[in-house]
């Protein structure tokens, strides 16, 4: 979408490769938090504490979408 200034593009490359990383063999995301209610509790003790799992939608359709992005940039003239 454009949004980043190319003076990002390192901090874009390491999230990529993070996202990468955290593909397993068999094409899935890990590492996604379970559900998290907007509004709920806000505070960071909270948030620290929401089990970590995958695959889930809210973590595979983000993932997806920041590595088209990425790709769409390097595609670029």
């Amino acid at each position: 979408m454009g949004v980043f200034s190319e003076k990002y593009d390192h901090v874009i490359n390491r999230a990529k490769e993070a996202l990468l990383d955290a593909i397993n063999e068999n094409g899935k995301l890990c590492g996604v938090s379970a559900a998290t209610p907007p509004g709920a509790h806000g505070d960071i003790q909270h948030y620290n504490q929401i089990p970590v799992s995958g695959p889930v939608p809210w973590g595979q359709g983000p993932a997806i979408l920041a590595l088209l992005e990425q790709w769409r940039r390097a595609d670029e003239p």
